[in-house]
């Protein structure tokens, strides 16, 4: 079975309605080229002032899912975590609930299964056969217990490096998209440790190599490069899966602009997604 992990901190209202959208399409996409091949458990991650948006949500899909509430489910642990998010500083709001997602995943998520862990901003636009060969049967390469989307775009088609990280990590790891095995596990105090780490690091010059010019953080993103290394990396061809890049041979698009995948659907993903669409502004 793959467990699939989404994180959704919103509702349909308008002030978070791009969010909303972008978890609607993702999920209409993987019900039609993920959950027709494999068995798939969907788990959301929300909060109490958003459960009944996202349970109304689902109601839409057949689906087998299940919404942890946060503040209510774990409201201890999530209090922590919430406080550890806050205590980090050089990073955005965003940055700290991916933060207190990746905390979550290695607490809450059985290590028995393969784990598929997405933002909703992910669209599948075919079927993802290197993904699905992966939790089939490991893979072509059996040694590799982390399947990895890269951002090959931000870099200009190179692989990113962290330039105050000088062991190997997963070069070019894409935070938003990155498949486990069964057994890959982190402990709480690795990943707090290596973000109190990431947190004593320059954010100017950039902290990757190579650098950008923005001010960009993503220490989450470079705690699983990191963290995750010696599991073994299996990196997936950016031609299939893309950060940005829009492709005619794309299985996977990872982007915040909508219309870039839905120029790859057919017309039955664009009529359920209008009909969401209205349904949730009644």
């Amino acid at each position: 079975m793959l467990v699939v992990r989404y994180s959704a901190f919103f509702d349909e209202n308008v002030h978070n309605r791009k969010y909303y959208n972008e978890l609607t399409l993702s999920l209409i996409t993987l019900e039609r080229f993920v959950c027709n091949f494999i068995n798939v458990e969907v788990i959301i991650y929300t909060l109490s002032q958003y459960h009944k948006s996202i349970e109304k949500l689902m109601s839409y899909f057949s689906l087998r899912f299940r919404m942890i509430i946060l503040d209510i489910d774990l409201p201890e642990k999530y209090a922590e975590n919430s406080e550890f998010a806050n205590s980090l500083s050089n990073m955005s709001d965003v940055d700290r609930l991916c933060v207190m997602r990746m905390l979550t995943d290695f607490y809450i998520l059985d290590n028995n299964a393969y784990r598929l862990l997405i933002g909703t901003d992910i669209f599948f636009l075919d079927c993802p056969q290197e993904l699905l060969s992966f939790v089939w049967g490991g893979g072509a390469n059996k040694d590799a217990k982390v399947l990895y989307m890269r951002d090959m775009y931000t870099f200009a088609g190179k692989e990113y490096k962290i330039r105050y990280f000088h062991p190997p990590i997963l070069n070019g790891l894409l935070g938003d998209f990155y498949c486990l095995a069964p057994g890959v596990s982190l402990e709480q105090e690795a990943i707090k440790g290596c973000l109190k780490m990431i947190e004593t690091w320059p954010v100017i010059p950039s902290r990757f190599d190579p650098p950008l010019p923005e001010y960009v953080t993503t220490p989450e993103q470079h705690a699983a490069a990191i963290l995750l290394y010696p599991f073994g990396g299996e990196a997936l061809p950016s031609d299939r899966y893309s950060h940005i890049s829009n492709l005619h041979s794309l299985s996977v698009l990872h982007t915040h602009t909508i219309s870039h995948a839905i120029q790859h659907l057919d017309n039955s993903f664009n009529e359920k997604f209008i009909k969401i669409y209205e349904n949730s502004k009644k």
